[in-house]
């Protein structure tokens, strides 16, 4: 079965934004005060949306912040490769820790 391939930002915002209204990433990095390079960068997908991007994209474009941060963030965690999701999965949860050291304590305080 093949999988479908997740769009980044930059295709979101190309394919979503640009293209319907004719804009170019020149014309897009003078209107927003973004230099050309990092817009052409964030199509590409060679570069994340930062905060300042998106707030500069959302009032732009005339949509919500959130918007802008929220795909991006969702594209990260869709990325986040195999090996440090298997290193995450080894961290020990607080809650865990924190039992441990109270049945470690109790038993060290428990009567002969």
């Amino acid at each position: 079965m093949k999988r479908l391939q997740l769009a980044t930002p930059g295709e979101i915002l190309n394919e979503d934004f640009l293209k319907p209204y004719h804009i170019s990433a020149y014309q897009l990095a003078l209107d927003t005060g973004m230099s050309q390079t990092r817009v052409s960068a964030i199509i590409k997908g060679k570069r994340s949306v930062t905060p300042e991007t998106a707030m500069r994209l959302a009032r732009y474009f005339g949509i919500s912040i959130d918007f802008w941060l929220n795909i991006q963030m969702h594209y990260d965690l869709c990325t986040v490769d195999n090996t440090t999701t298997k290193q995450i999965g080894k961290i020990r949860t607080l809650k865990s820790i924190l039992g441990s050291k109270k049945n470690s304590s109790e038993t060290d305080t428990a009567d002969p």
